[in-house]
């Protein structure tokens, strides 16, 4: 019973996150419907959204103990699952920090008076953000011994997909053309090859 009760309490802080998060990436854009400078309450957005996203890891590490709700045959050997699982939490947590030391303040709180990053690793993939947490996340399933979660987790690409279209639209207004062609340049999730 109690595994069901984890299960929907994380699918609930998911639609929350992803809510709150895909809001504080919109300040432009909730300004033009609503009126007013959106940047302060889209800080607020993106601290509760963080605040969810903790808690919905939590849950995770709870079926660590507690067994899922439907349980699905893992058939992985433990130790490949658990060492896979590390180096992808670590190599999807690199480059989620390196994408929010390279954008700096902009990672909590967005300006109205700032510039597009390009440099870092923002000159080779336009989201590491988004995908070192998506690789951190399946790192984290695999770690947990889970073939739910990681089934459940795979609703994470079209949830980011969501996220990004409504951000990238709100980054188009706030710098035009520079983030036009900024896209053109760099993937969103891989570096696209040069000419």
């Amino acid at each position: 019973m109690i595994e069901w009760w984890i299960f929907w309490i994380l699918l609930a802080f998911v639609i929350i996150c992803l809510v709150l998060y895909t809001l504080s990436v919109m300040p432009v854009t909730l300004g033009e419907k609503f009126g007013g400078d959106y940047f302060e309450r889209c800080v607020t957005y993106r601290r509760i959204s963080f605040v969810f996203f903790i808690l919905m890891i939590a849950c995770y590490i709870a079926y660590f103990f507690i067994p899922t709700p439907i349980t699905i045959p893992f058939t992985l050997d433990y130790k490949i699952s658990l060492i896979t699982g590390i180096v992808l939490f670590v190599i999807g947590g690199s480059i989620a920090v390196k994408g929010e030391i390279d954008l700096g303040k902009e990672t909590i709180r967005p300006y109205k008076n700032t510039v597009l990053v390009t440099k870092g690793i923002y000159q080779c993939i336009r989201h590491p953000q988004t995908i070192g947490e998506s690789i951190m996340l399946f790192g984290l399933t695999l770690l947990i011994g889970s073939l739910f979660l990681i089934l459940f987790s795979l609703l994470a690409i079209p949830a980011f997909g969501i996220v990004i279209y409504f951000e990238e639209k709100d980054l188009v207004k706030r710098f035009g053309d520079q983030y036009i062609a900024y896209k053109k340049q760099v993937g969103i999730f891989f570096p696209k090859r040069r000419n």
